[in-house]
């Protein structure tokens, strides 16, 4: 007795042939580029480096074999378990490389930059192996793989007779129960992983802001101890070029100099790359409408502060744009208090800044000393009306936008209370 191929068990046919033939695939391409594939598994610190030939010759093996007991034994149901075995060990491997991997202590943007690529395609693979074992699932339920037609083994014609019986395996029900059952659960995980992102973003940019700040300690060694000033304080046009990666960038004083150190300092202190990930928060979701990201202004404001003399942040001193002259490391009275960099992220500019001064959001901050921390007590609100008004100012900052970037006494002054 045969059983007609109904279109239902052809679609689930279809499913189990696409994962399998995506095994088959980065099988192959393994094979064909073997030298890079154990360049790969360098990035991988729990792999001991005596295993990497050994992982080498195995992967590959182990994903073309699945497909040859596809095609060439015809065994469906063995190669499907073993893919959803694979599969499995991958993502394990996967979430334990997220779980234990840490930035480089270098603080090297290439490997830095290389460090967040790393995690991004980690996650992307968990992401992928999900939805493939998903498939594969689905695929084996609508073929009968799971649950449908058994032989009866007490039939005395078991070899030709098909007997129709109760499925030993999952009905619909069980199917749809079940993965309530998972979403339930994954609806519980979701805000602690929510939170562990958040604390792993936030070590991403403290460590960003460490490696800029010692940048800014050799600036200040190399320029008699001066703070990075870059733009015409007349508020003339001013151009930066790069030239390892060649860019031109046009910039006013006061328009640009908070965020676009990042082409000023390119060229001398970060080999070029004004395009790394290190010039923003891990997770900054660059694209935005309004938000800059990878090869635009850096997300780390530098504070206006640094581009004026403290006597221009005090309102009993502010004379007008005379004032407008480099800062000195001697002039920091309270390094460990007073911020270098701010790191800020999109859903602040929900709140226009031209209406209202910021608040004391807690964020990433690099203060003059080298140390990067979120303050915990409130920051110091700021210079009220920004950057002006004075005699031939041209308004930008007409307000405290963010606290830090027009700290009251200017390099004089602290930003936070205490630490």
């Amino acid at each position: 007795m045969s059983t007609a191929v109904t279109p239902i068990r052809r679609f689930g046919v279809i499913l189990l042939a696409i994962p399998i033939l995506l095994l088959g695939i980065a099988g192959g391409s393994k094979v064909v580029n073997g030298y890079d594939f154990r360049l790969s598994l360098q990035s991988w610190k729990l792999i001991p480096p005596i295993y990497y030939n050994l992982i080498t010759i195995a992967v590959p093996l182990a994903e073309l074999s699945i497909v040859g007991l596809w095609l060439g034994c015809g065994l469906r149901r063995r190669a499907w378990q073993l893919a959803i075995a694979l599969l499995s060990l991958y993502s394990v491997a996967f979430a334990l490389h997220l779980a234990t991997d840490s930035l480089p202590k270098c603080q090297c943007i290439s490997l830095i930059d290389a460090y967040f690529a790393h995690r991004d395609a980690s996650a992307y693979a968990l992401l992928r192996n999900g939805a493939m074992v998903i498939c594969i699932l689905l695929g084996a339920w609508l073929t009968g793989d799971i649950g449908g037609a058994r032989r009866s083994p007490l039939s005395p014609n078991a070899r030709s007779e098909v007997v129709e019986t109760r499925s030993r395996g999952f009905t619909l029900v069980e199917v749809l129960v079940c993965l309530g059952i998972v979403g339930l659960l994954i609806s519980l995980v979701i805000p602690a992983l929510g939170k562990a992102k958040l604390a792993s973003q936030r070590a991403g940019s403290l460590s960003n802001l460490r490696q800029h700040g010692a940048v800014f300690a050799m600036y200040n060694a190399d320029w008699s101890e001066r703070f990075p000033f870059f733009a015409m304080p007349d508020n003339s046009l001013t151009l930066i070029r790069c030239e390892i990666y060649p860019l031109v960038i046009e910039m006013k004083y006061y328009h640009s100099s908070h965020e676009s150190w990042n082409y000023a300092l390119a060229d001398r202190y970060y080999d070029g790359n004004y395009n790394s990930r290190v010039f923003h928060p891990p997770g900054y979701p660059a694209g935005l409408d309004g938000v800059g990201g990878l090869g635009g202004p850096t997300s780390y404001l530098y504070s206006c502060t640094f581009i004026a003399r403290p006597e221009f942040w005090n309102p009993s001193t502010r004379s007008g744009i005379e004032q407008r002259r480099p800062t000195r490391l001697a002039d920091v009275v309270f390094p460990s208090l007073k911020c270098e960099l701010f790191a800020v992220y999109p859903v602040e500019l929900s709140f226009h800044p031209m209406i209202e001064a910021r608040p004391g959001l807690p964020a990433e901050c690099q203060f003059v000393d080298g140390s990067a921390s979120v303050p915990t007590t409130s920051f110091i609100p700021g210079y009220s009306s920004g950057d002006g008004p004075y005699y031939g100012s041209e308004q930008v900052h007409q307000v405290d936008w963010y606290w830090t970037l027009h700290t009251i006494d200017g390099v004089r002054g602290r930003d936070v209370r205490n630490r």
